[in-house]
């Protein structure tokens, strides 16, 4: 997918009476066209119900209410402005509150005298007025603006593993420990959501839906003071995702899946006040981008991720 790095700089302002003010003339009200305001207040509560049937298990019920004030875009299309000028009571580049509700169920235990640890979460969250990020309008009249969908929502499951595999394996006070995680989620909008004459009501959230992580480390006792020596690997993997907003043709839009493998080596000091620690990180190279914007089907600005990096961190506390 091509993509085109560039940067550029300018203003645009009101027009100024050196620096005492604004000017008047140039716009209905001292050199603005659209004079507006809105302020909100908001209850959120949270309530959570536990239930500890022994020391090393925990399951809750919880359910909790968040809030986002609404604002103005920063531009306003010239159809918006129209709009304005044949209907006062419309209002240009404006959006309004969002408000999500959502319960949690879950589960927190120890097994195998404390050698394995699972969390499950399942959620399920109810959208009022989500706030979408959207992008208008051809090459060289792009409009930026937030918008509104009346009602969505989401829902997933969440799992964390975290197991010691073994102990005094190979010496006294060795430690081999397995961390997995992994996550799967569902979105949609239950409301119109029309953009530029489009439907995009079939579309999911632009996010990932499935991720997933590994972890292998081992560490042990290095002399007889208390020196230890830690190895680590890891794998993370995130699934590709779309963009908000009309599709690309040329799929330009679209989210790379990531896949990342990290390793590195740590020495702790028998007296723990310092450390040094080697890795690697992005070990195969992969290549993506953290961020993309896509301004037209074969156009658009995008950041790379970081590519295969080593380094050596050496730490001191005091």
């Amino acid at each position: 997918m091509p993509y085109l790095h560039w940067c550029a700089s300018g203003n645009e302002i009101p027009p100024f009476v050196g620096t005492s003010g604004w000017s008047a003339g140039g716009g209905a009200v001292e050199g603005w066209d659209i004079i507006d305001g809105e302020s909100w207040s908001a209850f959120s509560p949270k309530f959570v119900l536990e239930y500890r049937p022994d020391d090393n298990q925990l399951y809750y019920l919880s359910g909790t209410r968040g809030f986002r004030s609404g604002g103005f875009s920063f531009r306003a299309g010239a159809s918006e402005l129209g709009a304005q000028a044949a209907d006062p009571t419309f209002r240009p580049a404006f959006y309004d509150r969002e408000k999500v509700d959502q319960i949690e169920l879950g589960m927190k235990s120890d097994w195998l005298d404390n050698t394995l640890r699972t969390n499950i979460t399942y959620y399920y969250q109810w959208w009022d007025g989500i706030q979408r990020n959207l992008q208008e309008g051809p090459i060289g009249n792009i409009i930026q603006r937030t918008a509104n969908v009346e009602d969505s929502h989401t829902y997933g499951l969440e799992l964390e593993i975290n197991a010691i595999l073994a102990s005094d394996m190979w010496k006294d006070g060795d430690n081999l420990r397995l961390d997995i995680s992994a996550a799967h989620a569902e979105s949609g909008y239950d409301s119109a959501y029309v953009i530029s004459g489009n439907d995009l009501g079939e579309q999911r959230f632009a996010a990932p839906h499935q991720t997933a992580y590994v972890g292998l480390s081992y560490s042990h006792p290095v002399g007889t003071k208390g020196a230890e020596v830690r190895y680590r690997t890891s794998y993370f993997w995130q699934e590709s995702y779309r963009n908000e907003g009309v599709p690309r043709a040329t799929d330009i839009d679209v989210n790379l899946p990531i896949k990342l493998w990290d390793a590195s080596i740590q020495f702790n000091s028998s007296d723990g006040k310092w450390y040094a620690r080697a890795f690697g990180k992005n070990l195969s190279y992969h290549k993506y981008y953290v961020a993309q914007v896509p301004f037209a089907d074969s156009f658009g600005v995008g950041l790379p991720a970081a590519p295969r990096t080593y380094g050596l961190t050496l730490g001191y506390s005091y």
